[in-house]
C-alpha cells in the first residue's frame, strides 16, 4: 500500500511540475506561434487537483484490497507523506544552492506553491536568502 501511494503521489507531483513548467516557460518555448498567454494563474489549485487525482487512485486501491483494514489506510497516508516530504527536501536543497542574485524572486515553485502559504513562504525564503562564506562559494560553483 505504501508503494502504491508513494508512486501515485510522485506521479501526480510530476504531472503538476510538467504543467507548471509548460505554463511558466511556454511563451518562450512557442515563440513562433501566436501569443498563447500562458501563466500560472492558480498554482495552488493545480497542486490540489494533482493530489486529488492521486488520492482517488489510493482510495480505489484501498477499497479493492481485501480485506479492507484500517492499517492499509495508514500505509497510504505514509506514502503521501513520504512523497510530499521528498518534494519539500528537494526544494530546500534547490533553494540552498540557488543564488538569489541571479534568480528572480520568488523562485519558481514547480510542485508546491509555498509562496501562497505565509509560514511556508517565510521558511523557504529564509533558506533561499541564506548565505555564508561557504554557501556563496558553493552557489557560485553550481
Amino acid at each position: 500500500m505504501f508503494t502504491v501511494s508513494f508512486a501515485a503521489f510522485m506521479l501526480a507531483f510530476t504531472a503538476v511540475t510538467n504543467i507548471n513548467i509548460t505554463l511558466h516557460y511556454g511563451n518562450d518555448r512557442f515563440e513562433d506561434s501566436p501569443s498563447l498567454r500562458l501563466a500560472q494563474k492558480r498554482p495552488l489549485l493545480t497542486f490540489l487537483v494533482g493530489c486529488g487525482a492521486a488520492t482517488s487512485l489510493a482510495i480505489c486501491v484501498y477499497f479493492a484490497t481485501k480485506p479492507v483494514e484500517p492499517v492499509n489506510g495508514v500505509y497510504l497516508f505514509l506514502g503521501f507523506l513520504a512523497a510530499f516530504g521528498l518534494v519539500i527536501v528537494a526544494k530546500m536543497v534547490q533553494l540552498a544552492l540557488t543564488d538569489p542574485k541571479t534568480t528572480p524572486h520568488p523562485p519558481l515553485f514547480l510542485v508546491f506553491p509555498a509562496y501562497k502559504i505565509k509560514f511556508a513562504e517565510h521558511i523557504f525564503n529564509n533558506i533561499y536568502c541564506w548565505t555564508s562564506s561557504r554557501s556563496r562559494a558553493t552557489k557560485e560553483l553550481v
